[in-house]
């Protein structure tokens, strides 16, 4: 299994990634470290490249570099993997603010950073999802590519692909874990036991869940805040206003509440 990840710099959970991996018996790829950040469609660039050069039947597993981590062993995730019967396993985004913000696939949100494959498939995935027009039409954001292409290549997708809902592979945060009350007051993560992969995603702290599994949390470097919330706006400008109205909203009356 070739474990892929595209990161320009050292920034987030990347230390804890590594560390994470090297703990599982995992090798990490990272296709673009010192390369030039050029926005989020560089991943599907590199990974095809490196692709080219992969045999068709090996399991590519393709993370984000900075709020990902590795929980099981390989052995664990290709046998997981592979019960689920499909050439390809995205996880599961799917959410009140997900939902809200981004294009769907088959009722669900797939996770653009979140993946695994046999590569021959992946490879397939990638030549229909490169395209320009489409690219342009989505703000060069590689999630809502992905989840656009789905609805116009459902053969492909329905053959394909499948979406681990029930998080056996992968267990992703969202906006909405903000309004989880045991995260909001404890800053505790409802993560399922014997899932594989942690997806910090939304800018959710996992310090306090990672401290308990044994990371060295000083490690983490912060993630520049603005680059954030420009990406959040830039997936869907529209939807981005209402979103951020009704967060100010509830926290407006929270606060009328307690005064």
């Amino acid at each position: 299994m070739d474990v892929i990840t595209i990161g320009t710099e050292n920034k987030g959970y990347y230390d804890i990634l590594k560390d994470s991996c090297k703990k599982n018996d995992i090798n990490l790829i990272n296709l673009g470290l010192g390369k030039k950040w050029t926005g989020f469609i560089m991943k599907y660039e590199l990974l095809n490249k490196y692709l080219e050069k992969v045999d068709d039947n090996t399991i590519v597993l393709f993370i984000d570099a900075y709020d990902v981590i590795i929980l099981k062993n390989k052995i664990d995730i290709i046998k997981k993997f592979k019960k689920f019967n499909k050439n390809i396993v995205f996880g599961n985004q799917s959410g009140f603010f997900p939902n809200l913000t981004f294009y769907n696939c088959k009722g669900h949100v797939y996770n653009s950073g979140s993946y695994i494959g046999y590569a021959k498939y992946i490879k397939q995935l990638l030549n229909i999802i490169y395209n320009k027009d489409i690219i342009k039409k989505v703000n060069n954001d590689d999630q809502q590519l992905l989840n656009y292409c789905c609805n116009n290549n459902k053969n492909f997708f329905t053959e394909n692909t499948t979406c681990d809902v029930n998080n056996d592979i992968f267990y992703i945060t969202s906006a909405d874990t903000y309004f989880d009350l045991n995260y909001l007051i404890f800053g505790k993560l409802n993560i399922p036991k014997n899932t594989c992969i942690l997806h910090l995603a939304g800018s959710i702290n996992g310090n306090n869940y990672l401290k308990n599994i044994g990371y060295d949390i000083t490690k983490v470097n912060d993630i520049n805040f603005i680059f954030k919330l420009k990406q959040a706006i830039n997936i869907n400008k529209k939807i981005s206003f209402i979103v951020f109205s009704f967060i100010i909203l509830i926290i407006y009356i929270i606060f009328k509440l307690i005064n």
